[in-house]
């Protein structure tokens, strides 16, 4: 099912499917996504099986990620594949990591937590690498016509919160 069908289900359920219509399209496929997001929120998101690339610049700790991950599940150097530890504000205090300028030529760990979608490496870079993240993100947002990203069970849920908002 995709996001016209469902519309179509909601349309024939709330008995309004004859112009003009109490809700519009465009409200629909808002409420529509809306509920997958909340859906994902709750249920931590979804798996990305893309992978997502942070370019590690020398003598920079900050980078923003995308705003769609919720969870950062592992990172790993592109070139070595060598595992990079994430820690989140609280660990990295028990961890012993000190913000002190410290370098190297190699990110030990990413900081989650510190800042709204920013992560922070340690120590400092000292050379430009690649890190890939692999993440648990909110589903993008969709329009007419889109296939869902979440799994097939859930997709008629959604119309309960589309209910809801209605």
């Amino acid at each position: 099912m995709n996001t016209t069908e469902l519309l179509a289900l909601f349309r024939e359920e709330a008995t309004d499917n004859v112009a003009p219509y109490l809700w519009s399209d465009s409200l629909i496929y808002g409420y529509i996504d809306e509920a997958q997001q909340q859906l994902c929120r709750a249920t931590f998101g979804l798996a990305d099986p893309r992978t997502y690339t942070l370019a590690v610049t020398a003598a920079e700790e900050w980078y923003a990620i995308d705003p769609k991950i919720l969870i950062l599940l592992s990172a790993a150097d592109s070139v070595t594949g060598r595992n990079i530890s994430i820690h989140s504000s609280e660990q990295s205090r028990s961890a012993g990591i000190r913000f002190d300028g410290r370098t190297s030529s190699s990110v030990d760990c990413i900081i989650k937590g510190l800042q709204k979608n920013f992560v922070r490496v340690w120590p400092v870079p000292s050379v430009n690498s690649t890190v890939n993240l692999s993440t648990l993100r909110l589903p993008l947002d969709i329009e007419a016509g889109d296939d869902f990203e979440i799994d097939d069970q859930h997709i008629r849920n959604l119309l309960q919160w589309v209910y809801y908002r209605a």
